[in-house]
């Protein structure tokens, strides 16, 4: 991969080069992106064509959220419109002098808060790619599970113990904290930290279900409705999603959406599921990256100004073939002009890599180039060698300087076959082999 800027990477070269910010894609839409990180326009989009959403609305003083509470009826969830990840998520709100504290500590955040009706059910997250459901996870509170012999704040203790190892592998598990929600809900089961809960019972001590908070999620058994999924792969197509996960609350994953009291909570537009599951990393470059990511690739070893003139005259000759040539001389991409002279090969390389236009690269290198700097790519599909003045024993050098990253054959003229000993195909000019180092080009697959 090449690294671009800002945490921006590109994967695949020329017109195979896909750009991934995490799982933001060059195909994800700005827009949908910007409509994903409010909550509330997001409710507002998929509510009119037709998706589940929680009821509510955006409040803009303690006021109003206690008058919307009072109306939609409780438990609800009061939460920053424009937060990712779950933050200051405070959900299961029973009563107002609940929603008044709620209100307070979210809107000292944002100043877009919104409260909505808590919906009943278990939540889950699907992962949503390209039109499939790849992955499908169940969400956990922080909390949990007592063994019969230690204390809730044991527990706590050697529950995060164990997060601190497996951080380095899986970001997003926060450590849980027993912190006032926490007392609370202790509280309602009637017990403190100092409680020693039965083998197998599960505490939780928060109300939301998100990583920011220590919860975690969990492999689903169970097998989600056909008419869910169906609802679930519509809702990413209206927000104009290629990547996205969808939080959703339904009393039966089994049951259909619209027997289930199913509703999707929030959408994600850039989820995390390699942190989680880095085996679909390969999954997701062969889905976005075609073949290996590389387009045809040749090398010309020359140190003649006039085939290296000659070469440039053909690609711009031949501007449908979007054949780019790199050279320290200047750098072109079929009749258009990329750089001037430069001194750095890989540079002028790296031009027609990133250049989406670009549908076979040809580099051209006296050899004294690639010796100081290195080789511009670290693959090859073919090479040549035409009108080396130093002699074959100065070329020796730099053959096996390149010859590791040479897939297939170097063509030469009559003469210079001793060059790479059974690696080579020999031509009669130096017409001919420019022509078929040109066809190869123009046909070649990429390896």
């Amino acid at each position: 991969y090449i690294p671009l800027s800002d945490g921006i990477h590109q994967y695949g070269w020329g017109a195979r080069g896909r750009w991934f910010l995490g799982t933001v894609t060059d195909e994800t839409p700005g827009l949908s992106r910007a409509l994903c990180g409010d909550k509330a326009k997001t409710k507002e989009v998929l509510s009119l064509a037709g998706i589940p959403v929680p009821p509510g609305s955006l409040v803009s003083g303690a006021a109003q959220a206690m008058q919307a509470a009072e109306h939609l009826g409780y438990p609800v969830v009061v939460k920053p419109a424009d937060r990712e990840r779950g933050e200051a998520v405070m959900a299961n709100l029973k009563n107002l002098k609940a929603v008044q504290d709620a209100f307070k500590e979210v809107s000292g955040l944002s100043n877009r808060v919104l409260l909505e009706k808590h919906m009943p059910g278990e939540v889950y997250r699907a992962h949503v790619y390209r039109g499939e459901i790849w992955v499908l996870s169940g969400r956990l509170p922080a909390g949990v599970t007592g063994d019969g012999k230690h204390d809730v704040a044991s527990l706590v203790a050697q529950e995060n113990a164990r997060r601190k190892v497996e951080q380095t592998l899986v970001a997003q598990l926060n450590p849980i904290r027993i912190d006032a929600e926490a007392l609370a809900l202790l509280n309602e089961l009637g017990m403190d930290p100092q409680s020693v809960p039965e083998k197998g019972c599960f505490v939780a001590l928060k109300e939301a279900a998100n990583a920011s908070t220590g919860g975690r999620l969990f492999d689903v058994e169970e097998t989600i409705h056909p008419e869910t999924e169906k609802l679930l792969l519509r809702a990413a197509a209206v927000l104009r999603m290629d990547l996205t996960s969808f939080d959703f609350v339904t009393t039966d994953i089994s049951r259909p959406w619209y027997e289930a009291g199913t509703a999707i909570i929030e959408a994600n537009s850039g989820p995390q599921l390699s942190m989680l599951y880095p085996e679909y990393d390969r999954r997701l470059l062969e889905t976005y990256v075609a073949g290996s990511g590389r387009i045809p690739s040749a090398l010309l070893l020359t140190d003649s100004a006039g085939i290296r003139d000659q070469v440039i005259r053909m690609v711009r000759a031949d501007s449908a073939a979007a054949i780019g040539v790199a050279s320290v001389q200047g750098t072109y991409l079929g009749d258009a002009v990329i750089s001037g002279p430069q001194d750095d090969l890989c540079a002028a390389t790296r031009c027609l890599v990133v250049n989406p236009g670009c549908k076979a690269i040809l580099v051209v290198s006296d050899g004294a180039d690639s010796t100081a700097q290195g080789v511009p790519l670290d693959r090859f599909d073919t090479a040549a060698l035409a009108e080396w003045s130093p002699g074959l024993d100065d070329a020796h050098p730099v053959i096996a300087g390149i010859d590791p990253h040479l897939a297939g054959q170097m063509l030469v003229v009559p003469g210079d076959a001793r060059v790479v000993p059974g690696r080579t195909e020999s031509r009669p000019d130096v017409a001919t082999l420019l022509s078929d180092l040109f066809a190869d080009l123009r046909s070649g697959q990429g390896g």
